[in-house]
């Protein structure tokens, strides 16, 4: 005959973890004259703890097209660099085309731990000579169109990491 209840070594780990989280996961047959019959599947409850998450510490996407990008209400239609403290507008690559070993070195300068790079409505890829600077100071980047840069820069900053999103907008490829 087989035992009504027989609990899975998953709830022993369940136990074992510290976090605020508690479920029992019971296998038994809910027929016991049957025993081809379905198992039977409880999970009692799990707790899960939030917290609110503080996004004015830092500088979020709130709005992209392709032909502009708003950050907390103000809307930039040419190329920039986004950080958690800071905004610069005068980055002077407006094409894909235009990035330079320069505009790198301008990036490494700033010392983030990664940089989204935005390269427009698709995605294209600089050669590695051009990022040299970038693999030397071991900052890393990461090459997507603009949009899903954007994206990307929001999750980031909200991890609390320091990155800077290179954002080429308004141009067409």
């Amino acid at each position: 005959m087989l035992p009504m209840v027989k609990r899975s070594s998953l709830h022993f780990a369940l136990k074992s973890i510290k976090q605020p989280l508690a479920a029992t996961i019971k296998w038994g047959v809910t027929d016991p004259k049957n025993r081809f019959a379905a198992p039977r599947l409880s999970c009692y409850r799990a707790v899960m703890k939030f917290s609110v998450d503080n996004l004015a510490d830092g500088n979020i996407i709130n709005a992209y097209t392709d032909e502009k990008v708003m950050i907390a209400g103000q809307v930039y239609s040419n190329s920039l660099i986004v950080l958690p403290d800071r905004i610069i507008e005068d980055w002077p690559i407006a094409t894909f085309e235009q990035l330079n070993a320069g505009a790198f070195e301008t990036l490494a300068a700033l010392e983030p731990d990664i940089i989204i790079l935005g390269t427009g409505d698709r995605q294209q890829f600089p050669p590695p000579k051009l990022y040299q600077a970038l693999i030397e100071a071991h900052i890393g980047l990461e090459v997507m169109n603009t949009a899903a840069a954007c994206r990307t820069y929001n999750v980031l900053t909200s991890e609390n990491r320091r990155v800077a999103a290179a954002l080429i907008v308004g141009a067409k490829a």
